[in-house]
This record gives C-alpha cells, sequence and structure tokens, in this order.
C-alpha cells in the first residue's frame, strides 16, 4: 500500500517524469522521487545525505524582449525586471525545485515519524517543510533545541559577530545558485536582537523567526517561517539553518575537546 505522503507528491506532480521512481528505503544509497538524495556515508549515530541544490533561474541564451537586450530599467540606475539585468532573455524550473523540496519534505516527515533514537548527544534543531504550489505553500518550521539556545542566550555577541555573518554568507551563496545575482541579495540577513533571532531570505517581510525569546535557559524553542511561497526561498532559509547548526557543532566539539 502506497503512503499517503508518496501518493500526495505523485499526484501533485503527475505527470512529471521525474517522479517515477520512487526509493522508500532510507537505509539504501538514494532516497524519494529522482534519486535527488543520496547517502554519503554512516559514522557513529548519524547517516548523512547530500542533496543539490537546483539552479532555478536559467539563462536561454535569447535577447530579453522586454529591455532589447541592455540589461536596464526605465528607472535610472536600475535593471530589468525580467532579466535582472543580464540583457537575456530568462526561463524559471520551478519543477526541479519542487521536486527536491518534495522529497526533502517526505524525508523530514519520515524521521519524524521516528521517535526513538540510539544517540546519546543532544539533537541541535528539528525541521519540517512544506512543498506545495501555493502561496505560503513552503513554509519551514521546526525547533532549536536546548544547547542551540542556551548559546544564543549566553554568547550572543559571539553568535552575532562570528556565526551570524557566516549564515547570511550561506544563504546567499544559496540563493544565488538557485537564482542568480540578484538586487534582492542586500535583503538575505539574519539578526539576533533582544533576545530575538530572525532570518530574512531576501523578500521583505519573508523569513524565518523564533516563536518565543532565548531567555528561558534549558529549554528549547520552536520556529516557522512566514510567507514563504516558493523553494528558492525555502532553501535560502534551509541553507541558513544548517550553517548555524554545523557552526555550532563544531563550536560545541571545541569546547569539548578544551575541557577533556
Amino acid at each position: 500500500m502506497t503512503s499517503p505522503w508518496v501518493q500526495g507528491i505523485r499526484e501533485a506532480h503527475c505527470p512529471d517524469p521525474l517522479f517515477c521512481t520512487f526509493h522508500p528505503d532510507l537505509q539504501g544509497e538514494f532516497f524519494g522521487f529522482g534519486s535527488c538524495i543520496r547517502k554519503t556515508h554512516v559514522h557513529r549515530d548519524y547517516t548523512e545525505f547530500i542533496i543539490a541544490l537546483p539552479q532555478i533561474r536559467k539563462d536561454t541564451g535569447l535577447t530579453c524582449q522586454e529591455c532589447g537586450g541592455t540589461g536596464e530599467h526605465d528607472v535610472p540606475l536600475r535593471n530589468c525586471i525580467h532579466c535582472h539585468g543580464t540583457g537575456k532573455k530568462i526561463k524559471d524550473d520551478w519543477d526541479t525545485a519542487y521536486l527536491i523540496t518534495s522529497n526533502l519534505s517526505l524525508m523530514l516527515n519520515t524521521i519524524e515519524a521516528c521517535e526513538e533514537t540510539s544517540t546519546t548527544e543532544s539533537q541541535l534543531a528539528t525541521l519540517s517543510a512544506l512543498s506545495q504550489r501555493c502561496e505560503k505553500g513552503s513554509s519551514v518550521s521546526g525547533v532549536f533545541g536546548a544547547d542551540l539556545m542556551d548559546v544564543l542566550r549566553t554568547d550572543p555577541k559571539m553568535v552575532s559577530l562570528m556565526l551570524l555573518p557566516n549564515v547570511t554568507d550561506a544563504m546567499i551563496t544559496a540563493n544565488q545558485h538557485m537564482m542568480g545575482p540578484r538586487w534582492e541579495m542586500g535583503l538575505i540577513g539574519t539578526s539576533l536582537e533582544e533576545g530575538h533571532l530572525a532570518f530574512n531570505s531576501g523578500s521583505e517581510g519573508r523569513g524565518l523567526n523564533l516563536s518565543g525569546t532565548i531567555d528561558e535557559p534549558g529549554r528549547g524553542c520552536r520556529f516557522s517561517s512566514h510567507n514563504i511561497d516558493t523553494p528558492a526561498q525555502a532553501l535560502t532559509i534551509i541553507a541558513g539553518i544548517a550553517s548555524l547548526v554545523g557552526q555550532l557543532t563544531i563550536h560545541a566539539s571545541g569546547q569539548t575537546a578544551a575541557t577533556s
């Protein structure tokens, strides 16, 4: 019997040929539709997977008809809003992007259903994501664990000066890979102010916030996105979360080594 999750993805994207083959086993080499989630290796209590970011915005090689190939906007010092200053007609490949976020959503839901774990290490974050072609259909949510929140609470200066710039760089790099250089890059950023952690995905009013503050010791905190409509926005946010968690993992390892 096919899982409702799997059937829902297949029906939503049918008859897209990318969704013909489904790999259901997290123990196998691939997971999901289209073999886009690949297991890299298993070490200690963890299994690592890799998933490539899609290149959504593609140059067709044709001249942009809106600006005549100049790349310029009618407003001085602004780029053409159709070709983003390239002078070339562009086409957005959202099918591959939704393939990736659909698989990611399915894998995260599958993992969340398995409550038992053999690891003795604390989990810095959990994540869930939607992948629907509608307004707010690419929402991201989850929980930052108690250890991560305690670092934000006890050393906000270190987080702001050393970690968050790297988080912003990761988000910009991810977004540029997917959508190409755009003026909106200046809106991608992170902040930790007065106990509130926030990510901005590149469009005003679209990002991620904590559902509370960092003031309470020893407790995790839920986070959720707002106005995340596309896979590009969702994957930009997820790249930022991955950077923050990765840096704090290294930070925790360094502290353990220093005290041992």
